[in-house]
This record gives structure tokens, sequence and C-alpha cells, in this order.
């Protein structure tokens, strides 16, 4: 079960998330990956996993899952709480968003495998996406 002490979640909020990204760039907000998974098929959709997913690195998804359609390349990075905890390297990954989550500990983020995308609190240790302001 996972221990609630503050070491074992990743650290983040709103002024943080700001200082995550060069100058000119931002952490995008939940609405900002709304938007592009919706232009992309949107949450819960195995088709809309296939056109933001990378050829390179899924190692269970065949060739014509691997579509990278628009040129988004996620790549499996697994999903980490603190820095030692990870789970799932190779089979799945999340981004933060800029947008606080419900409880004081999440910031809204998206979960994505290799059939599908979902959105919601995180408080695992995940990578970022920058977009240009």
């Amino acid at each position: 079960s996972l221990n609630k002490d503050w070491e074992d979640y990743a650290a983040i909020d709103t002024d943080f998330a700001a200082s995550l990204c060069p100058k000119g760039w931002s952490l995008p907000s939940i609405t900002d990956w709304d938007d592009m998974v919706k232009k992309m098929g949107g949450y819960d959709n195995g088709e809309t996993a296939n056109r933001l997913r990378s050829s390179l690195y899924w190692p269970n998804a065949t060739a014509s899952q691997e579509t990278d359609a628009c040129g988004f390349s996620i790549k499996p990075s697994g999903i980490c709480w603190g820095r030692t905890n990870c789970y799932n390297l190779t089979e799945n990954t999340g981004f933060w968003s800029s947008t606080r989550a419900s409880l004081e500990y999440e910031m809204q983020g998206i979960s994505y495998t290799s059939n599908e995308i979902s959105k919601g609190g995180m408080f695992y240790t995940l990578p970022v996406r920058c977009i240009k302001d």
C-alpha cells in the first residue's frame, strides 16, 4: 500500500510547475491537454493512443499501432512514487499539467498506456512536456 508520507509523493505545486520550463515555454494546463487529446480522437480511445505514440520503445505494440501520426512521440517512462519506487517502465507514462487537482498534493495530469490515454489527479513523479507561449 502507498505510504502517505510526503517524501513518497512528487513535490509539485503551482509555483514549482511554473518554474519547470525554460523562458518562453510553459507547462500545459489540463485544458491544453484536453484540446490536443480531443483533436486526436479523445480520452479512453485506443486510436488516440496510437496517434500520439512513438514508434520506439513500446514492446507490446504492433507495427499497425505505432503510427505517431502527429509527431508527438510519446515514449514509455513508467510511473514512480518519489525517486525510487517505479513500475511499468516500458508500459506507460504520464505528464503533469499546470492545473491544481482537488487534493493538496495533486496536480492534474494525463496517464498514457499503449492503448489508452486518460486524465486525473496525479501525485506520481512524471515527465513534463512544455509548450511554446
